[in-house]
């Protein structure tokens, strides 16, 4: 048994070319957090202590070198004295950028059209934060692969 789960077929990381955008969220989250860590008059080594983490970790999350677990936002927030909101970057522009490949991907990998109408409609959910279900034959499938790979 080889310990991997297929939850679906489709997979939105292949070929997007994301990953500038990826370390530019990094990047701009550690300038925020350098920023509010001097505003609050703390040393790399007092935020470092109070998260449990060596200073160079503090140093690489600052420069974007080091990307963190969802808890560690908590506990960085808390360290600065700030809420989780507060140290993340506008991400704005890097969604509207990455949103077109996005989409292509989906649709060049999806198995079928309900499948593509349902990854679609999450990917629309959270660009435009509409609780509203999409109608189905609104959506697009352009090209589709084959049942056999």
């Amino acid at each position: 048994m080889s310990g991997k789960v297929t939850v679906s077929d489709i997979d939105i990381g292949r070929g997007l070319g994301h990953t500038a955008l990826v370390d530019g969220l990094y990047k701009q989250f550690g300038k925020q957090l350098r920023g509010l860590r001097e505003e609050a008059g703390l040393t790399q080594d007092q935020v470092a202590e109070r998260v449990k983490l060596k200073r160079t970790s503090i140093t690489n999350i600052e420069r974007g070198r080091q990307h963190i677990a969802l808890h560690q936002l908590y506990l960085l927030a808390a360290a600065v004295g700030k809420t989780p909101s507060d140290l993340l970057p506008d991400t704005e522009p890097a969604l509207q950028e990455l949103l077109p490949k996005t989409m292509a991907a989906l649709r060049a990998s999806a198995e079928d059209d309900q499948d593509l109408a349902f990854a679609m409609q999450v990917v629309s959910k959270g660009q435009t934060g509409s609780e509203e279900p999409r109608n189905d034959k609104a959506v697009s499938t352009g090209k589709r692969r084959s049942a056999a790979h």
